[in-house]
C-alpha cells in the first residue's frame, strides 16, 4: 500500500511539473519589456528634441525665415 501511495505521489509531482512547464511556455514575461524599452527611447528622443529647440530657438527661427524669404524671391522672380 505504501508503494502505491509513493507511485501516486510521484505521478502527481510529474504531472504538476509538466503542467508548470506548459504554463511557463505559454507565459512570456519578457514580451512587454521591449515595448517599455522603446517607450523610454522615444521619451528620451523627445526630451532631447525639446531641449534642442529651446536652446537653438533663435537660430532655427533665423534659418526658417531665410528659407522662406528665398522661396518668396524665387516665386516673385519667375
Amino acid at each position: 500500500m505504501y508503494q502505491g501511495l509513493k507511485d501516486l505521489g510521484l505521478r502527481l509531482q510529474c504531472r504538476l511539473l509538466d503542467q508548470g512547464f506548459k504554463l511557463k511556455a505559454k507565459v512570456k514575461p519578457e514580451q512587454g519589456q521591449g515595448t517599455v524599452e522603446y517607450a523610454i527611447i522615444v521619451a528620451v528622443i523627445v526630451v532631447i528634441a525639446i531641449v534642442c529647440i529651446v536652446l537653438f530657438k533663435d537660430k532655427i527661427s533665423e534659418l526658417w525665415h531665410g528659407i522662406a524669404d528665398n522661396v518668396n524671391e524665387l516665386e516673385l522672380g519667375s
